[in-house]
């Protein structure tokens, strides 16, 4: 959770309990307004450049991708943007299959949230992909 995704938390909505000094907290998360978990489980058709001077698939070290929330409106990417490993296999190159999150050190399924201070038209909010080799 994000500093932007709190606020302060005010008297009122505390218990004698959590008015304690050593119980009251001071921050409380705002609640979401657009919520989406996804799982990526596969993509075809993705093509990789062709060896070249510039470039050597013997040097592709991983695969990513990267998801994020895109305003279409304002066209602009919007935060919550992270990642999902893909194996690599130079057999079927244009085929990506992402791991769970329990096999690999990624996050898979992902999940996305807004609250109400981002002040999004949710109708022209939607996912953005993008796809990554890593080569050394």
């Amino acid at each position: 959770m994000l500093y932007k995704d709190m606020k302060p938390v005010s008297g009122s909505e505390l218990t004698a309990e959590q008015m304690k000094p050593e119980n009251r907290p001071q921050f409380k998360p705002i609640s979401s307004v657009l919520g989406s978990q996804i799982t990526i489980e596969g993509a075809e058709g993705i093509p990789i450049p062709k060896d070249s001077a510039e470039f050597s698939r013997k040097n592709i070290v991983k695969r990513i991708v990267r998801v994020g929330l895109f305003d279409v409106n304002n066209r602009e990417l919007i935060f919550n943007c992270a990642h999902v490993i893909a194996d690599w296999n130079q057999a079927n190159e244009d085929v990506w299959q992402f791991m769970p999150a329990s096999k690999a050190e990624s996050l898979n399924p992902l999940l996305f949230r807004t609250t109400a201070i981002d002040d999004l038209n949710r109708a022209e909010v939607n996912f953005i992909f993008e796809f990554v080799c890593y080569i050394r």
